[in-house]
């Protein structure tokens, strides 16, 4: 990874539906995210169940875990590198308490590193849940809102919603980043129905019978996101990107059969649905 101080951050749903259907966490997670080798993982709609005894004592070789979970709910887990000097800390402070009246919340979960002094970094895990968004982002605003002006963040998961939306409903506290949201190009190209990379294949609706979806993204405050990341149509095409999306888990050998990327991926019961999202960060 290039520069000293640069950290790969990873957000993943991974669908856990709240572990409806006797859910069974995928061994193949456990893979993916070691050869991601990312510094900060952050995995939405995290559920305990049968499979994560096996995948925590993959990752606790190499992660410190923090993890927010009720039975019959969405959790987030937070893995923070342990050799990182960037994320060495004092102490670690993990909190799934939001600062905000609002009582209609993301799933969310924040780690604190307090180690320099002056620059506290804190690490939030994010799904807007698919209820009526707007309480949830002005809960989110508030608990953005309320941190040191002078604190770095990032800020990672599943928003529900395209780059642009999120970004004006949470206002100018954060930058919101998807691969191409923030260049020339998608600026004035959107590609709304299909975009040329996306993160999520919604269901067919009389609004919307078809495309795929911009909704797993990073929003950061006093942290700098780096044009480094490359995908096969970046590099054919002679340019970088602020983040990617990785659908390459989508395989036969991880039990999605015939499926691809752009499939609705309703058949794959119990199996991640969302794209990989990755992302290279400058701390300073």
């Amino acid at each position: 990874m290039s520069g000293d101080r640069n950290i790969k951050v990873l957000g993943w749903n991974i669908h856990g539906a709240a572990g409806f259907g006797n859910y069974q966490m995928p061994p193949f997670i456990a893979g993916e995210l070691m050869n991601q080798d990312a510094d900060i993982v952050v995995l939405t709609e995290f559920v305990i169940s049968d499979g994560w005894d096996y995948i925590r004592s993959i990752l606790e070789k190499r992660y410190t875990l923090f993890s927010t979970y009720v039975p019959g709910e969405n959790g987030i887990l937070i893995a923070i590198k342990k050799d990182r000097r960037e994320l060495k800390a004092d102490s670690y402070q993990a909190s799934a308490d939001m600062n905000t009246v609002v009582e209609d919340r993301p799933n969310f979960l924040q780690v604190r590193l307090n180690g320099e002094k002056d620059k506290p970094l804190y690490i939030i895990g994010i799904r807007i849940r698919d209820s009526n968004h707007t309480p949830q982002f002005k809960a989110l605003r508030d608990h953005l809102n309320s941190l040191p002006e002078h604190a770095r963040v990032i800020c990672i998961g599943d928003f529900n919603e395209w780059p642009k939306p999120v970004q004006q409903k949470l206002g100018s506290i954060v930058e919101v980043y998807a691969p191409r949201y923030n260049d020339f190009h998608s600026v004035n190209n959107p590609m709304y129905i299909h975009p040329s990379r996306w993160s999520y294949v919604p269901k067919p609706t009389i609004e919307r019978p078809e495309g795929e979806a911009v909704i797993d993204l990073i929003a950061v405050r006093n942290v700098k996101i780096l044009k480094n990341s490359e995908d096969d149509l970046s590099r054919k095409r002679g340019y970088k990107m602020y983040a990617k999306y990785d659908w390459s888990f989508v395989n036969e050998k991880n039990g999605y059969g015939k499926l691809t990327a752009k499939d609705l991926k309703t058949e794959a019961v119990g199996l991640p649905d969302h794209a990989i999202l990755t992302a290279e960060c400058a701390i300073d």
